[in-house]
């Protein structure tokens, strides 16, 4: 919480990304749910928005999707150009959090157009990243990561000893 709330550490975006980087079924997602539903992210965002990314990236239907939970009309526009103009401006001087849930590629070919539909969003939006790998969070401009390390040795003990010998 406080990385969303810390003052904007991007010189050139509108916005910071913020990754929660771990191991499949660490809780990434879980974390970024339960950050969303807090009363004071809900009071401080506009516009509060959700996209699960996964695989493959695909540029229409993530911006669409973005599109659609801003709460607009999913426009009937056809290519990348008039799609990348109508998010520009759902977003336009709007304080937002989106999550990309899920975030696989590590090519910023990808990314980029995405990022730069985001850039019209009012100063202090924010793009939070779940993702497994950190070079991901590092090719999509992260300024902060939250990395979810794993159990100790004696927790997966007694985790285990809890599941395998019940009672």
């Amino acid at each position: 919480m406080g990385m969303l709330f810390s003052d904007s550490s991007s010189q050139v975006m509108s916005f910071d990304a913020i990754s929660i980087v771990g191991t499949g079924g660490f809780g990434k997602t879980t974390l970024a749910r339960l950050i969303l539903k807090e009363e004071e992210v809900t009071i401080a965002f506009e516009k509060t928005m959700w996209v699960c990314v996964s695989k493959p990236f695909d540029h229409t239907r993530i911006v669409k999707e973005i599109i659609e939970q801003a709460g607009e009309k999913i426009p009937d526009v056809v290519g990348w150009d008039a799609l990348h103009k109508y998010l520009c401006e759902s977003l336009r001087g709007k304080k937002f959090i989106l999550v990309l849930d899920d975030v696989w590629t590590k090519d910023a070919n990808d990314w980029n157009p995405l990022k730069f539909a985001l850039d019209g969003g009012a100063s202090g939006s924010r793009v939070l990243i779940t993702t497994h790998n950190e070079k991901v969070a590092h090719m999509m401009g992260s300024t902060q990561n939250h990395k979810l390390g794993g159990l100790s040795k004696d927790d997966s003990w007694l985790l285990f000893k809890l599941i395998a010998f019940q009672g």
